[in-house]
């Protein structure tokens, strides 16, 4: 989510309490990747050299309690991850949209703080739509791949408390990110974002951003 709203200027570092710096979103989709790779791995950690559950089930009325409450947990834990995951579909849907990068506000490459840079590049919206875009398709894809493996990991549990164990472990695995997020902008002092909302441009600037993109040729 830091790197979409990075995207539209939305992440600034605070640097003596007045002055604030934008933050490109290239700088957080970096730190992306070693987090989609500690999730992966500590998941794929979780269900390596897990026993075969089904074979080796004996029938009874205990055992068939602890499926039912196993069954339980799976569904809560799905509940838990529907909501982050359609936010995160939603978001992408939202990338992936032509008309967002001519018609939501973000930092202007032709401003003449930044026209006459040779940096100027790196705020036009063919370069900065890919980071978003990636950074979400990784969180989705490691959404999915938790709450796939999830199930698999609960209903091998050999009883009930180890399954609440195991079904707390997973919500931390997709949590995770906040803790990262939490850990990366203390140590780069970056300003907090859940005030920001997406703003249009105005309607001539809006015009001629899309007169001046390829679909609007």
């Amino acid at each position: 989510d830091s790197v979409l709203v990075a995207a539209f200027g939305g992440v600034t570092m605070n640097l003596d309490g007045s002055d604030q710096l934008h933050v490109h979103p290239l700088v957080l989709f970096v730190f992306c990747i070693p987090l989609v790779f500690l999730q992966f791995w500590l998941t794929f950690c979780t269900t390596f050299g897990m026993r075969d559950y089904w074979k080796s089930l004996v029938p009874d009325p205990e055992e068939n309690m602890i499926i039912s409450v196993k069954i339980l947990l799976i569904i809560v834990v799905q509940l838990n991850f529907f909501d982050n995951m359609l936010m995160t579909l939603r978001c992408l849907v939202f990338v992936l949209n032509p008309t967002t990068w001519t018609d939501v506000k973000r930092v202007d490459p032709n401003s003449s703080r930044i026209a006459g840079s040779s940096w100027a590049m790196l705020h036009w919206s063919a370069f900065l739509a890919p980071f978003p875009v990636l950074a979400l398709m990784m969180k989705s894809s490691i959404q999915y791949w938790v709450s796939v493996q999830s199930c698999s990991i609960i209903l091998a549990s050999d009883g009930v408390k180890e399954a609440i164990f195991d079904a707390l472990a997973i919500s931390f695995i997709v949590e995770l990110e906040q803790a990262f997020w939490q850990f990366i902008a203390t140590i780069m002092h970056l300003d907090s974002f859940e005030q920001f909302t997406f703003t249009l441009w105005t309607e001539f600037l809006r015009e001629e951003a899309i007169n001046n993109s390829w679909f609007g040729r």
